[in-house]
């Protein structure tokens, strides 16, 4: 891969063809089983982030891995382990900060200037080398409970929509015994709390500023979706809660691949915006 839009027209299209088949992310990850099912895929510093951490969940999910660790071809040597023949590596990406020295031509003064490379390397998914073990490679168990007890939005319970209101700061959903089951109840308010990082105050999320365009609706909407697919992996929720048919082909006719690609970023901003602090307090409480 040679540039950051290649990477961008990739993940449109395996979303797309998720789209096709199952409706959905949701619908699509409730069909896989399997230990390696809602592990999200992680590296030596943690669970992966922005385009990376969709990218590498279909790798997981299509290849039917049962581990959720990537590691580079120099981490499976240091490790002493080998690559197992046969394996085809994913390609993921990272911006490098690079200085220049240019001429001022104002006041034939040296600067620097500093701009970011997009630059690509390779991971292999740990069942592809030496070094994995049935036991190994899940995520430490967390309950969606833990998460609203820590971050304590305020949600209120009537009528028959969800949906998140900036006005107020409050989501709002059905009774709980409007929905089917609990997961369904759950992967519904993981979307709305997508939405809920979006206002100024906390990650100041463009396509929440521009939700009553058409496009911005379109965008914010991907990105709650997004956001509820990795949150219920985090959390081990199975649920198939439908897309709007309308959002769907927003997606398709409104958005072009770089969008998608930054509402998949937002959306994994989104998610680490939520679960690290609860990872962080769990941590201290372990130690």
């Amino acid at each position: 891969m040679k540039s950051y839009q290649e990477f961008c027209a990739l993940n449109a299209r395996r979303l797309f063809a998720i789209i096709e088949k199952h409706g959905g992310l949701l619908q699509w990850k409730k069909e896989w089983s399997g230990e390696g099912l809602n592990a999200l895929p992680q590296g030596i510093n943690g669970i992966y982030r922005g385009g990376n951490l969709f990218s590498l969940f279909f790798a997981q999910m299509e290849n039917g891995f049962k581990s959720n660790q990537w590691l580079t071809f120099n981490q499976i040597k240091k490790g002493g382990g080998q690559v197992l023949n046969g394996s085809k590596a994913e390609e993921i990406y990272f911006w490098s900060l690079k200085d220049q020295i240019e001429l001022n031509q104002k006041t034939n003064e040296s600067e620097k200037k500093s701009s970011f490379i997009f630059k690509t390397y390779y991971v292999f998914n740990l069942e592809q080398t030496t070094l994995f073990k049935k036991e190994g490679g899940q995520n430490e168990q967390f309950q969606c409970n833990q998460l609203l007890n820590y971050i304590k939005p305020s949600i209120s319970h009537f009528g028959n929509h969800a949906f998140y209101t900036p006005v107020n700061d409050t989501i709002v959903l059905p009774h709980r015994e409007q929905f089917t089951d609990k997961a369904a109840y759950e992967a519904t308010l993981l979307h709305e709390l997508t939405h809920w990082t979006g206002v100024e105050y906390r990650l100041n999320r463009e396509s929440l500023k521009a939700y009553g365009t058409e496009k911005g609706r379109a965008e914010e909407e991907l990105v709650a979706e997004f956001g509820a697919f990795f949150l219920c992996a985090f959390f081990k929720i199975k649920s198939d809660i439908e897309n709007h048919a309308s959002y769907v082909n927003s997606w398709k006719t409104l958005l072009n691949e770089k969008e998608i690609m930054r509402a998949t970023n937002m959306a994994a901003k989104a998610f680490h915006y939520l679960v690290e602090p609860l990872q962080k307090e769990q941590a201290q409480i372990a130690a």
